[in-house]
């Protein structure tokens, strides 16, 4: 069952290899994966500190243990202590995933503090695959605490993605530019950036670090005008991946884009025509609260012509169930931006909410066919057919979106959920 990936059976089996053999780890072991397959990180991470107590040579379960403490809790220090006696495991050598185990132990021990005992694993690593991003990059954070500034600059340079899948090759572009932004080496995380760009479009997380390398660079115009393309990207939040895989690098910074900006605009009186409409779209984004909601439908009432401002109205609505406004806002939406797929779908919800189906059903099939690469939007298109009881339907786009990313946890979820519906 594992080895097919037949998660639903291997559910069944685990409780029952757990029920009659409570002692021995591999029935935990086992457990752990099918929960991190459907995306339930902290039942997984409980299995697999289980399995780990019963059987020491369970170095994936050990492994799950310390990187969801590090990559999803985000608590370096903790991972640090997890992570330094990984590292002399007897097995360790035959581990497929040593290589983001040891990136991730850098960063954990060095994020904790203890600079030297990064720098001798990061050593270790730059003998052992010297041309390996992951190693490179934590080797450049290193020199950075150590204050070797130009040595972690050619560091970084010397990075090549050549021969990485894109999303991996998007997360070494983006983490550069982190490091050049921190360097203060503005034009090279800019390059770093559009890389990231053209291999993650209309990114988030990318758009935010090239928002604060704006900021960073005094671009104050720029930085604005880049505020305004936030609400209206997909705005749902990507559930974590399997915290053994991919870079290992942890939690990005945390940018405090609001109030710089808002502070660089104060000093300007050239931006006071904008300063509303900005501290509205990102207080709402940073800083979620009924009252922000409010300050954004006063700003809206007061400037309907802009977009960006409209865009989150139409989200915060729909998140609110306020199906009715929710509509009325995507729909000013798509009437400028009719190939917006995320403002289509919100549409198509709302729509769907209001008993309007031939008008809801119109609306999702013109999103999926604009997010035909999105998995996460399919997704939710997916869901609304499901909910409006249209199964086949919803079980295509599900298999169109697993098929786009393997390894969306919650896309995984909805299709078990929905066979075992079906069933």
């Amino acid at each position: 069952a594992f080895g097919k990936k037949d998660w639903k059976s291997l559910k069944t089996i685990t409780d029952e290899m757990v029920a009659i053999m409570p002692n021995e780890a591999t029935g935990y072991t086992l457990r752990s994966e099918q929960l991190a397959a459907v995306g339930d990180w902290a039942g997984a991470h409980q299995a697999a500190q289980q399995a780990f107590s019963l059987d020491s040579d369970m170095v994936a379960s050990a492994h799950l243990n310390a990187s969801y403490i590090f990559e999803i809790e985000g608590n370096s220090v903790a991972a640090a202590e997890l992570y330094r006696p990984l590292l002399e495991h007897h097995l360790i050598e035959g581990y497929p995933r040593k290589d983001t185990l040891r990136v991730q132990a850098i960063m954990a021990i060095l994020q904790s503090g203890d600079v030297q005992g990064a720098r001798t694993i990061a050593n270790t690593m730059l003998d052992a695959s010297p041309d390996r991003p992951g190693p490179q990059l934590a080797n450049a954070f290193v020199l950075k605490a150590e204050g070797e500034v130009a040595e972690a600059e050619t560091a970084l340079r010397s990075i090549s993605t050549t021969g990485l899948e894109p999303k991996d090759a998007a997360v070494v572009h983006l983490w550069s530019a982190r490091l050049f932004i921190d360097l203060d080496k503005q034009r090279l995380a800019r390059g770093e950036l559009d890389d990231a760009e053209r291999l993650m479009p209309d990114s988030r997380p990318v758009v935010e670090e090239t928002l604060w390398a704006l900021l960073s660079a005094k671009d104050i115009t720029g930085a604005i005008a880049l505020v305004q393309t936030l609400p209206l990207l997909h705005t749902g939040q990507k559930e974590p991946t399997d915290p053994r895989n991919g870079i290992g690098l942890g939690r990005p910074p945390v940018r405090l884009i609001t109030d710089e900006l808002l502070a660089a605009m104060d000093d300007d009186i050239r931006f006071e025509k904008d300063r509303d409409a900005v501290a509205a779209v990102l207080g709402w984004i940073q800083r979620p609260s009924p009252d922000s909601v409010l300050f954004l439908q006063e700003v809206g009432e007061r400037e309907a012509g802009r977009l960006a401002v409209q865009a989150a109205l139409a989200t915060a609505h729909h998140q609110e169930g306020n199906w009715p406004i929710a509509h009325e806002y995507a729909q000013n939406v798509v009437s400028r931006q009719p190939s917006n797929a995320m403002f289509q779908y919100l549409r198509g919800y709302a729509l769907g909410k209001l008993n309007r189906w031939d008008d809801a059903e119109d609306a999702l099939n013109r999103a999926a066919r604009l997010s035909s690469e999105n998995a996460q939007l399919l997704h939710l298109i997916a869901i609304c057919f499901l909910e409006n009881g249209h199964k086949a339907k919803a079980k295509e786009l599900l298999g169109q979106a697993l098929k786009i990313d393997d390894g969306d946890t919650s896309v995984r979820r909805s299709m078990l959920a929905l066979d075992s519906r079906n069933e």
